[in-house]
């Protein structure tokens, strides 16, 4: 996929010379986040073929996810970019705060699957999708450089699109049927992203994210599914991955496995 170099900086198209698009708003900095006018998120542009039209649908929702691999943010945007993943979403985060997108935001991106949110369905139609790089096993922390970019870009779509805070949600809340999906995972706060976006938006202050780090010698690579009743190799690449395209690949790391409930699988730490 090419990528466009284009430099944003309070609404002034200019062109860079390093390949990669770069929208400079403002810089994704740890400590506490300090009220100030909600500006253009700094993001590169890996851009995604799969998309589609919304309609006449307005953009009324925030979903958020977890990328379900250890890879990068960029490995992320270029899984997206490929025709055959059939699967993308507006924005990636990656762990140190940096932001790539790839779907533009007038535009349908296939990230929230069948689903539904205040009892109205294909949540894709009328919603943003951020991807948040993590393993989402629950353990891996998500970094204050990382929150503090998820926080500012909810806060400068949610100003842009006049989505109100209660319609930031997760992909576990709009999934169907319920408890088909797990992101974001348990340890992301996403209670804290929806008060310190809307304390950006009001020009209040809120104190320094923190986080749990993992213990010592935890390494996000090394991932595991439990196989369930039912299952299939699609449905777990599904479920894990949100891309069916994946259970290819499921299948090459366990060659000769069965999926007998209670079976141990390993999972891709890359797409």
């Amino acid at each position: 996929m090419k990528k466009t170099a284009v430099a944003l900086v309070l609404g002034t198209l200019l062109i860079a010379s390093c390949g990669r698009a770069t929208l400079r708003g403002v810089t994704p900095s740890a400590g506490a986040l300090r009220a100030h006018a909600v500006d253009p998120v700094p993001m590169t542009e890996t851009l995604s073929p799969n998309f589609n039209e919304r309609g006449d649908a307005p953009i009324s929702c925030i979903v958020l996810h977890h990328t379900a691999v250890a890879a990068t943010a960029q490995s992320t945007a270029n899984f997206f970019a490929d025709p055959k993943s059939k699967v993308s979403a507006h924005f990636v985060v990656d762990r140190d705060g940096s932001v790539i997108r790839c779907v533009a935001d007038d535009k349908r991106a296939w990230h929230a699957g069948k689903s539904a949110f205040n009892g109205v369905n294909d949540v894709n139609t009328f919603s943003l999708g951020i991807e948040i790089a993590n393993v989402g096993d629950n353990v891996e922390p998500y970094p204050e450089a990382q929150v503090t970019s998820v926080v500012k870009l909810v806060a400068y779509l949610a100003k842009s699109h006049d989505i109100p805070m209660a319609n930031v949600t997760r992909h576990r809340d709009v999934a169907l049927p319920a408890g088909r999906k797990t992101d974001t995972s348990d340890n992301f706060d996403h209670k804290y992203v929806i008060k310190a976006a809307q304390a950006l938006i009001d020009g209040t202050t809120l104190p320094r994210y923190t986080f749990k780090p993992a213990p010592e010698g935890y390494d996000a690579r090394r991932q595991v599914y439990t196989v369930k009743p039912g299952d299939t190799w699609e449905g777990i690449a599904d479920g894990v991955f949100d891309a069916e395209s994946m259970a290819s690949q499921i299948i090459r790391m366990n060659l000769g496995a069965k999926l007998t409930p209670g079976a141990h699988l390993r999972l891709p730490s890359t797409y």
